[in-house]
């Protein structure tokens, strides 16, 4: 039986590890999380002396199952649930300790499990109940100011934009020949126009040159490629590219847009074009595609166009929202694809966050799964006592295979921590 894990690797201040000991943690709370355990025990003695305090207190707790101690697992296993239980992971894990015991065919050690995680579990409701009607009662006296709210719990909020949750799908193989890509996302619940939320399932690169698309609540851009005379559109989509360094001017010959069209070039977040679209969504099901389309000369050189749409699922119905002209006549996409949910301001005075949740499943191609080596996600929480680039923390993740969740909410949480990591195991 496979378990979903959700994993968060918590650092202090600016993230400063090395990629290398981060796997290192990785791999050895894959092995004890897959029941691993003589793996497991080589690996963290090799690396027992820079393992983070999570993954030793699971090294702990699951090789007390595996070295038949189930006196220290039950003393453990406690304290453990209350350390990370709702910050590290939530109910995916209760079936796999449930499980545990039984599945090694000792009844008596596996109903004292279940004792441990029923009263934890009941404690855990009545506590979040309590949060649940102290949260109602702040909504009720601010009306959901996030500033406010933060204010109150001496949250100090940096300037938007807000990446609330970034995430990564990590591909076995670098597309080389890139013709279509296709994400289907869920959006639970209408999200008004009063908001500004970006949900952006597309960020990479072809031949170096990188890329974002998805929808806006509220996108603006210039009707003509002239560019004088600019006009806000509502909801729609959004695709934009950069110049190959960030620093060159890149023109709207880049551009193709198609009825009631918008388009936009400059310097602000890098040296930018983009083509938007107004494109009323709602909640409901949403494929959005990358398409490679013809292969023109351009500057005397090989240029493809590429194409961004929105299907809706509940018709059948395709937008295009316009094209975005990449060098060469190969397309190759580097090995992954990341996707964030943004707050990119605020409208009309309204300092508010919109209740969501967004599901992004797998990246497609011609209706099979792109092979993954992992999917992750990044939150770049706000310290209370600086201003900086980073989020305020009023997002979580669920998981259900490979579709992952992101959930967002006024309740704007402290966190002394800014770097928060999710790996996924599926």
């Amino acid at each position: 039986m496979k378990y979903i894990v959700l994993s968060l690797f918590m650092f202090f201040g600016s993230f400063s590890l090395s990629s290398q000991t981060r796997n290192y943690d990785q791999e050895l709370v894959y092995l004890l999380f897959g029941l691993r355990f003589d793996e497991a025990i080589e690996v963290y003695g090799q690396h027992k002396d820079i393992y983070h305090p999570f993954t030793i207190d699971t090294y702990n707790l699951l090789t007390s199952v595996h070295l038949n101690k189930p006196d220290s697992f039950l003393r453990q296993l406690p304290l453990y649930l209350e350390n990370y239980y709702g910050n590290i992971f939530n109910d995916e894990i209760i079936p796999f300790f449930r499980s545990i015991y039984f599945d090694r065919g000792d009844d008596e050690n596996g109903s004292k499990t279940v004792e441990i995680l029923d009263s934890f579990l009941l404690k855990h409701k009545e506590e979040k109940k309590q949060r649940q009607e102290e949260y109602a009662c702040y909504i009720n006296e601010f009306n959901g100011d996030i500033y406010e709210l933060a204010e109150l719990r001496n949250i100090t909020l940096p300037n938007t934009p807000w990446h609330l949750m970034a995430l990564t799908w990590n591909f076995a193989d670098t597309i080389m020949d890139f013709q279509r890509v296709d994400m289907d996302i869920i959006i639970e619940r209408d999200v008004s126009t009063d908001y500004l939320l970006y949900i952006s399932p597309f960020n990479g690169t072809f031949n170096g040159e990188l890329f974002y698309g998805g929808i806006q609540t509220h996108i603006g851009g210039f009707t003509t490629k002239e560019m004088t005379e600019h006009k806000d559109g509502g909801k729609g989509g959004i695709f934009s590219r950069w110049s190959h360094d960030h620093k060159i001017p890149i023109g709207l010959e880049y551009v193709e847009m198609y009825e009631n069209g918008l388009c936009e070039s400059a310097g602000y977040e890098g040296e930018f074009c983009s083509v938007r679209r107004p494109y009323e969504w709602t909640k409901g099901t949403y494929t959005l595609s990358l398409v490679k389309e013809e292969t023109i000369k351009f500057k005397g050189k090989p240029h493809s166009w590429v194409c961004m749409m929105v299907t809706d699922k509940k018709d059948g119905t395709v937008t295009r929202i316009g094209r975005l002209l990449f060098s060469g006549e190969k397309l190759i996409w580097r090995n992954d694809n990341r996707a964030f949910v943004e707050i990119y301001g605020f409208k009309n005075g309204i300092r508010r966050v919109p209740e969501a949740a967004i599901t992004f499943q797998r990246p497609m191609i011609s209706d099979k799964a792109i092979p993954l080596t992992g999917i992750s996600a990044y939150q770049p929480v706000s310290d209370a006592g600086e201003l900086n680039t980073n989020t305020p923390n009023c997002a979580y993740l669920t998981s259900e295979g490979t579709n992952v969740t992101v959930h967002i909410n006024s309740d704007v949480k402290y966190q002394t921590k800014n770097n928060i990591y999710h790996v996924i195991v599926f």
